[in-house]
């Protein structure tokens, strides 16, 4: 069986099955893209298709080389402290809010916007936020790479998640013995002035249910359910 990737509108890009699953393994921590079964090209064999592309060699991030001796480069991040001050402190060199709000992937929905590129957020408590992220970064495999991006400024704080896959977040800054990106860049498409905040649940679940689909970078926001199957989080 073969998976048909659509990195781009005009191209597919035929893959084994066994790197899917090598894939599901390697960003264990993201929710799966949307996956539809269609009759396959081949006679008797169905075809999966993925209609979000996977940047970085399907999801795989950018690969770092070996040292010399052909020995895997070990990883060592600080602590969420230290990451954080870093974090804070290039927010404050682009002239944005230090006061930051987590969220994870179950925290947006796309808006309808004229170019698909606006999105609604519900904030979570701050302490219940800081302490999911906490556990996140503390449980995040440090060979794979991570980024820690801004996607919208609302009420004086910077509304930013860890994504699993680095996507386009590539073109900040990125600190090579961490093996984290961190993208603060203040462009119309990476931070939003007016994002959308829902408080109540009415609203969310007609919001989820009417969203357009794109692939954006909040699709690779780290999941909280992922955290509670794979790393066993508790509330």
């Amino acid at each position: 069986m073969y998976v048909r990737f659509t990195p781009k509108a005009d191209k597919i890009v035929d893959a084994p099955v066994s790197l899917l699953c090598a894939i599901s393994r390697h960003n264990a921590i993201l929710r799966p893209c949307p996956l539809t079964i269609e009759s396959g090209h081949e006679p008797g064999e169905p075809r999966i298709v993925i209609w979000a592309w996977l940047h970085r060699k399907w999801g795989f991030g950018k690969g770092k080389s070996a040292d010399a001796g052909g020995h895997k480069r070990v990883i060592r991040r600080p602590d969420f402290e230290t990451m954080f001050v870093f974090w804070t402190g290039l927010l404050a060199k682009r002239g944005l809010p230090q006061a930051v709000r987590w969220v994870f992937h179950e925290d947006f929905v796309r808006v309808p916007s004229i170019r698909n590129w606006r999105f609604a957020f519900r904030l979570r408590p701050i302490m219940e936020a800081d302490r999911i992220a906490r556990f996140a970064y503390a449980h995040l495999d440090a060979e794979n790479p991570l980024a820690i991006v801004a996607y919208a400024v609302h009420d004086g704080s910077v509304v930013t998640g860890f994504q699993g896959d680095v996507f386009s977040a590539n073109e900040d800054v990125y600190r090579d013995d961490w093996n984290i990106y961190f993208d603060a860049r203040e462009t119309k498409d990476m931070i939003s002035p007016d994002c959308e905040i829902v408080s109540d649940e009415v609203t969310w679940a007609r919001l989820r249910a009417e969203q357009p689909r794109y692939l954006s970078e909040l699709d690779y926001l780290v999941s909280v359910d992922a955290l509670r199957c794979q790393f066993g989080y508790r509330d």
